[in-house]
């Protein structure tokens, strides 16, 4: 469990997007790149085969939708043929 106040509760859960948000930064202007943000997560699909800059980031999914969002976004990626990578963090 999670035990941190609310302030550095909040302060790594903004943390944690600013990374999101800066891996997608360029994927934003980018022909064939995508951004994703559904709000309780993040997936920057660049269109190249390399999970560097495709990312998955900032999942803030609910203990009762977590394994069917986690399966429903693993195969959604999966159709794609690209490599992502999956970013987890504290918040």
């Amino acid at each position: 469990m999670n035990d941190l106040s609310p302030d550095r509760a909040g302060l790594l859960d903004r943390m944690e997007r600013n990374l999101a948000e800066h891996a997608c930064h360029l994927h934003r202007g980018m022909a064939g790149a995508t951004v994703t943000d559904t709000g309780d997560l993040l997936v920057a699909d660049s269109g190249l085969d390399d999970d560097t800059f495709n990312i998955v980031a900032a999942a803030r999914f609910t203990a009762a939708d977590a394994e069917a969002r986690i399966t429903a976004t693993a195969e959604a990626l999966a159709g794609t043929g690209r490599p992502f990578s999956w970013w987890v963090g504290p918040a």
